[in-house]
Parts: structure tokens; sequence; C-alpha cells
């Protein structure tokens, strides 16, 4: 179910644009999948150390939580090294969603939406 409290930040894979959401949900089945707590992995996204499956976990989750339910990570992966994976189509959208989880609403207040 998507979080209509929370701001959206889109994510465009060549024509298909979609809305990821920082809700709880998403940052808990992400957690626990990974075993990394949210900041690390915000930490390894800044550091280009972050692996591309769970680049695609984390961008699956936050879809779904912005109200696309049937994607899966191997979906979103093909679609990650098709625009390119370490891309800035890629990472500032997700690093955007990361600042939403970790500082709140107001993180991208003043800042261009993607």
């Amino acid at each position: 179910m998507a979080n209509t409290n929370s701001k959206a930040v889109e994510i465009t894979f060549g024509e298909h644009v979609g809305k990821m959401a920082a809700t709880f949900p998403a940052v808990a089945a992400i957690e626990q999948a990974t075993g990394v707590a949210l900041i690390t992995l915000a930490q390894q996204l800044v550091a280009g150390t972050l692996p591309i499956r769970t680049q695609a976990l984390m961008v699956a989750e936050f879809l779904r939580a912005g109200g696309e339910e049937s994607v899966t990570i191997d979906g979103v992966g093909k679609h990650l090294i098709a625009a390119g994976a370490r891309s800035d189509a890629v990472i500032a959208p997700l690093g955007d969603v990361l600042r939403l989880a970790l500082l709140g609403d107001d993180a991208l207040e003043g800042d261009q939406q993607r």
C-alpha cells in the first residue's frame, strides 16, 4: 500500500517513471533482507560500494511503498543495468529517498524533486 503522507521521489527507467516512497515497512524490509542498517547502506551508496543487487532490492522496496506492488528485484535489477546502475539517473533518486527515510519529509525542501 502506498504511503500518501510522504513525499514521493521519481525514478526513470527508459519510458517508465516510478515513484519511490520512504516508509517504515520499506525500510524494515530492506534492513531485514540485507542485515545492514539503512544509514550504512546510504553511506555505501555515497561511497560507490553498494552492491547492485542490494541497490535493486532497495529500489524495489521503495517502489512497492510508492504503489508499484508487482515490482520484482530481478526486474528492477535489469532496469538498473540498462540505465547504468552507477549513473546519476539512478543514484540521485535513490539518494533522495534515503534522505527522506533518514531525515524526514523536510529533507528535500528546496531541492527540485526528481
